[in-house]
């Protein structure tokens, strides 16, 4: 999997845009860059829960993965999300070994929309 890191100015913007990131404990954070549904690129920040790939968290409060996003523009955007197990579409025994390290690599390295694969949708709204 291949994944990018912010860019330096997106560094520079993500230090001083008043957000505090989510961090899961243990985890090692992955950078990434998505698109919005505009074409807009967006730096990520992925902290995923200890047990992925391997496993979901046990408790249910526990996200799987915290998000931090960076749109890089006139105007910086910061946005936080977790993502917990309820997001995740059931059933819930279904995301074991393969299909979390898919959901990973999925999220870590998206590519573009379109025909019959994964993909990452960014929507700037609540909820």
């Amino acid at each position: 999997v291949s994944l990018i890191a912010p860019t330096a100015e997106a560094a520079n913007v993500a230090g001083n845009c008043g957000t505090k990131a989510i961090t899961v404990t243990g985890s090692t954070p992955v950078f990434a860059r998505w698109q919005d549904a505009m074409g807009v690129p967006v730096d990520v920040q992925l902290d995923w829960h200890p047990s992925m790939p391997h496993c979901l968290p046990e408790s249910d409060d526990d996200p799987v993965c915290a998000v931090t996003l960076l749109v890089v523009s006139a105007v910086p955007e910061c946005y936080e999300a977790r993502l917990h197990k309820h997001h995740l579409r059931h059933p819930m025994h279904a995301w074991v070994g393969e299909r979390l390290a898919r959901l990973v690599a999925a999220m870590g390295a998206p590519t573009p929309c379109g025909g019959n694969r994964d993909e990452v949708v960014v929507r700037r709204e609540v909820g």
